[in-house]
């Protein structure tokens, strides 16, 4: 350091003439350190710049979103518009006075007796009494086992048949099990077994709305729930289930219970949506319901011209 400053000084003192050699001399000794120096500084700058706290940028994200809620708007906004063509058409056909051919098939409801007011009174029955007998080859001594269900007092003399829809007013119960000769097993929306075709509806000011469409199946542990509904329909809590009028006896859709939890996960296809039924059988049993069947017309069938025989 001594050096330096000593030679430092010399060169202040001495002239332009004579210090110019060694200025040069000196400034390229020093020129790879310098250029060293300045390199590692240069890195260093990159490197605490980077080190920096920068802000994740979301527009993409928030972009996305927006996007989603648009169109989501946009297929509530054609529910909507579908409701009211819906009620126009039936208006415009009301005032032409457009008379309606008769169904091919007539609705007949067959009405049933549960047997047994409670869960305790259920069993009860059950143990003690079958929709089976000698006509289906049951003997003394066969061993019998237990089957999840309601029991009605309607068996196969009264028209009733395997899969059959039952409802206690317009509320949905299940279908048709088993069927025997005076009695009949029901299998509740609640069990695991149980599969119906189903659909959203909400109710809204401007009117009703019809939503996508999935199938309905019980949890088994007094719930419901609506599986196979698009990721791209709109579902909210409180959207009430029907049947499809399409599908429905008579064109009269029941109501299968209310939407208490609708989540999409991130990337899913599919809706999880859980329904809590309209008829709750923890809350005890109806006393009465209706077995829902469909028959052809006699008319219709006694218009049709007998082909002639060979």
């Amino acid at each position: 350091m001594s050096v330096c400053w000593l030679l430092g000084g010399l060169l202040l003192a001495s002239s332009s003439d004579s210090s110019g050699p060694i200025r040069n001399r000196a400034r390229d000794l020093v020129a790879p350190g310098a250029s060293m120096i300045q390199t590692a500084w240069s890195k260093s700058s990159r490197i605490i710049a980077d080190l920096r706290y920068r802000p994740v940028d979301t527009s993409p994200v928030e972009q996305l979103e927006e996007e989603l809620a648009h169109w989501r708007r946009a297929a509530l906004a054609m529910q909507i518009r579908e409701a009211r063509l819906r009620e126009d058409l039936e208006r415009l056909q009301t005032d032409v006075n457009v008379t309606a051919s008769e169904s091919l098939t007539i609705l007949s409801v067959v009405p049933a007796r549960v047997l047994g007011g409670d869960r305790d009174r259920l069993i009860e029955w059950s143990t003690s009494l079958l929709n089976r007998g000698t006509h289906d080859g049951l003997a003394v001594g066969d061993f019998v086992l237990g089957d999840d269900g309601l029991l009605i007092d309607q068996g196969e003399t009264s028209g009733v048949e395997a899969d059959l829809l039952v409802r206690a007013g317009r509320q949905a119960v299940g279908r048709i099990s088993s069927v025997g000769r005076w009695t009949s097993t029901v299998q509740p929306v609640t069990d695991p077994g149980f599969r119906g075709a189903a659909q959203l509806v909400r109710r809204l000011s401007e009117g009703t709305v019809f939503g996508a469409e999935g199938v309905l199946t019980g949890d088994g542990e007094g719930g419901c729930l609506l599986q196979f509904v698009s990721a791209t329909a709109p579902v909210a809590v409180g959207d009430l289930v029907y049947s499809p009028v399409l599908r429905s006896p008579g064109g009269v859709p029941l109501h299968y219970g209310t939407v208490v939890r609708a989540e999409l996960a991130t990337g899913a296809s599919h809706w999880v949506i859980e329904v809590d039924p309209a008829i709750s059988l923890a809350e005890g049993l109806p006393g009465h319901v209706e077995v829902l069947t469909e028959h052809l017309r006699a008319e219709r069938l006694a218009a049709v011209p007998s082909r002639p025989q060979p």
